[in-house]
């Protein structure tokens, strides 16, 4: 009778830990899920300054830079190249790179 106490009590003492283990190991899933963005929350606001984006639509560029606006998470930079032509330089909002002008 005393082997089998022993051994019954030996058997819950080490499952004490697993079990220990295991919650931790769900509250911190939790906690990892809570931190998680949802989409609905993203923000769309652009990453990259106005300053900085008419430095890059600037780059390598002759000409003048006439004015920026922001358009839906993308930064257009009115450009004036000499001879008289304008165009309108789209960088993206978040990553800062050129895409293109018309």
């Amino acid at each position: 009778m005393f082997r089998v106490t022993a051994m019954t009590l030996t058997v819950l003492l080490a499952a004490l830990p697993l079990s220990q283990a295991l919650a931790q190991d769900r509250d911190q899933r939790e906690d990892r899920r809570e931190r998680r963005p949802q989409f609905e929350q993203r923000d769309e606001r652009p990453r990259v300054g106005m300053g900085e984006a008419v430095q890059r639509a600037s780059s390598g560029r002759s000409g003048r830079f006439l004015g920026a606006s922001e358009r839906g998470g993308m930064i257009v930079v009115r450009w004036e190249y000499p001879g008289g032509r304008i165009a309108d330089i789209m960088v993206d909002g978040r990553t800062g790179r050129v895409i293109g002008e018309r």
